[in-house]
């Protein structure tokens, strides 16, 4: 019996937000093993469906939703999460502040979070 965790997930490398997959790829060049946790799925017949297209989804793909939903996190702030916006809505965007905040969160650590008022391209993303 090997002493590593068996996988019982599968990566959503083809999820259509793009900020999980920008980050993942920066972990990843930074060598950080533990690099795509948040890009988990476990119902892998949601790889293809768009949870938000309520007209074309079956009860048995919203049944696999709310499934998922319940439990992984991570699906729902990566798929489901609309933030408003001026002329509509966007994806949750996940940088490494919100990243590792969520991630504490969700293990039950208390944390304080200090964040620069000024948030831009240019200092969001930024791996320290």
């Amino acid at each position: 019996m090997s002493d590593k965790k068996k996988k019982n997930y599968h990566i959503h490398y083809n999820t259509s937000n793009e900020s999980f997959i920008k980050i993942y790829q920066k972990l990843k060049e930074a060598g950080i093993k533990n690099n795509k946790f948040f890009l988990a799925l476990y119902d892998e017949k949601l790889m293809e469906i768009d949870p938000l297209d309520e007209e074309n989804l079956s009860k048995e793909d919203k049944t696999r939703i709310l499934i998922e939903i319940t439990k992984n996190p991570w699906y729902y702030i990566r798929e489901i999460i609309r933030i408003p916006v001026a002329g509509g809505n966007t994806h949750f965007e996940l940088d490494v502040g919100n990243l590792s905040q969520i991630y504490l969160m969700l293990n039950n650590f208390n944390l304080i979070k200090e964040q620069p008022k000024i948030i831009g391209p240019y200092n969001s993303n930024i791996i320290r």
